[in-house]
């Protein structure tokens, strides 16, 4: 059977379900979206916010607008993550944010891609500095919270699945989805 729908279905799909499932745990949860390609879409990330439900829907319209434009630049989401965690982002209105974390144990962040890092234009980093990049950031983030890493498609990109699981706070935390399908279980 052929699969109607691409990979941005099933992640705009199971990011929504996910967003109304923690919205429905606990008020408390927070979230941050940081959307990224070549760059981080820096006009659309948002956060930390409460999960509450009005909260949830703007998360999901957010995540719902997404589109792909080339380049996974995983290294930069990274970086903006763990300056997000630590309070070091300077947000669109000028004010800043404390540092928001209150226990590692309790604090995830879930990087999603479906590629390998790739050098996206002649004034990217040489390839190997981004993955060198990508594992530093990704260290920086594993102290201040859980990584969790989740690669889709990636059947073919050998280098892209080794970073995810070299970055991810424990083995168990990369999880490979060959199938887009396998997003909605």
């Amino acid at each position: 059977a052929v699969d109607q729908y691409n990979r941005l279905h099933y992640l705009e799909e199971s990011i929504s379900r996910a967003v109304y499932q923690l919205s429905d745990a606990n008020v408390e949860n927070t979230a941050t979206l940081i959307r990224f390609t070549k760059t981080v879409d820096e006009t659309h990330c948002m956060g930390p916010m409460e999960l509450t439900p009005e909260n949830a829907d703007t998360l999901v319209d957010a995540v719902n607008s997404i589109n792909t434009s080339g380049g996974t630049r995983q290294d930069l989401a990274l970086e903006h993550a763990y300056n997000h965690l630590t309070g070091n982002i300077t947000y669109k209105d000028g004010s800043t944010n404390d540092k928001y974390t209150k226990d590692s144990k309790y604090t995830f962040t879930i990087l999603i891609t479906d590629g390998a890092p790739v050098r996206s234009d002649n004034s990217a980093p040489p390839l190997d500095t981004i993955y060198s990049q990508i594992r530093s950031f990704g260290a920086q983030v594993r102290r201040e919270s859980t990584l969790v890493t989740i690669g889709l498609g990636m059947n073919n990109v050998e280098g892209g699945k080794q970073v995810l699981q070299d970055i991810a706070s424990l083995p168990q935390y990369a999880n490979m989805l060959e199938d887009a399908s396998d997003l909605t279980e």
